[in-house]
């Protein structure tokens, strides 16, 4: 995800109308990041490439480095 080590999943409620996704995203300083979205299970595919660019755009730094 972004470049970054990550595990993802999705689901969908029973009645098919909310799509889920969670995320664990590798960040530096030996931490992860939990990215919960939800949206309509209808737009799902729509909502993705604009998370994805959302997190590509995330500025993370190793709290340790100056």
């Amino acid at each position: 995800m972004a470049g970054r080590a990550a595990v993802r999943t999705e689901v969908e409620d029973a009645p098919g109308q909310r799509a889920e996704s969670f995320a664990v995203l590798e960040i530096p300083g030996d931490r992860v990041m939990l990215i919960h979205t939800m949206s309509p299970a209808e737009g799902s595919d729509a909502w993705r490439p604009w998370f994805d660019a959302m997190v590509a755009s995330l500025h993370l730094w190793d709290p340790d480095k100056p």
